[in-house]
């Protein structure tokens, strides 16, 4: 598989992919959840398969660690990620404007600063975005186009650190009726898939949280054998 700083480009996709909430009420609906939810903690694992069902094995050194806070009015707070030795990695705070996510400032484990990644509204269907290090140098920009506030696709330009363009990538993303991913597909400029991913969920909680999915790599050309399990534990506000 083709790798292009595929740790940025995940983190990018992923914080400009929840980011979208707009002028709604809450934020929950974006990243999917339901419920009155206070915090939801996010762990990967190898998978592995015991008494016929598939597991949770060794911490995945692939990454996706993650926890994110909400405040009682369902606007989330901050999402932290970690190493799969639950090492603090980066920390991104949101900031807003009349209730809108206008930009996320990126810190890492010593609360330092490393960048901000800045994002523009054209219209209910189109958000522009810009990520940039914190002394301005422009790592990635693009385009996202959203259907029912949820990222369908993005278009994304990736940059070396000297400001020349390495690659332009096209990420998919697919949900099923309850607003859960459950496909996300990366090609490149050519066509060529970078990664082709697919979703399974088998456990959820009282509030209809998904806590326990299956992630499928189908660009390793193996379809039967999911390579992480992933677990999500949840707090709510009573």
């Amino acid at each position: 598989m083709k790798t292009i700083n595929c740790k940025s480009i995940l983190l990018v996709v992923f914080v400009v992919g929840i980011c979208t909430s707009c002028s709604q009420k809450s934020d929950l609906a974006i990243f999917g959840m339901k419920g009155n939810v206070k915090s939801c903690n996010e762990t990967h694992f190898i998978a592995v398969k015991k008494s016929g069902e598939w597991q949770a094995g060794n911490p995945s050194e692939l990454g996706g660690n993650n926890e994110v806070l909400f405040a009682e009015n369902g606007k989330y707070q901050q999402i932290t990620f970690f190493d799969s030795s639950n090492q603090l990695i980066e920390k991104m705070i949101p900031q807003r404007k009349d209730g809108e996510i206008v930009k996320e400032n990126r810190y890492d484990r010593n609360g330092k600063l490393v960048g901000t990644i800045t994002l523009t509204y054209v219209s209910s269907s189109k958000m522009e975005f810009e990520n940039v290090t914190e002394k301005g140098v422009k790592l990635a920009k693009g385009v996202s186009a959203l259907e029912k506030g949820r990222i369908a696709s993005q278009e994304i330009e990736i940059f070396d650190l000297d400001g020349s363009l390495r690659d332009t990538i096209l990420v998919e993303f697919t949900y099923d009726a309850n607003g859960n991913l459950i496909k996300q597909k990366q090609t490149n400029k050519e066509g060529q898939i970078i990664f082709d991913h697919r979703f399974e969920y088998s456990a959820f909680d009282e509030q209809g949280n998904w806590t326990k999915r299956l992630d499928y790599y189908e660009e390793t050309g193996d379809k039967e054998a999911p390579v992480k399990v992933v677990q999500r534990t949840f707090t709510y506000f009573e």
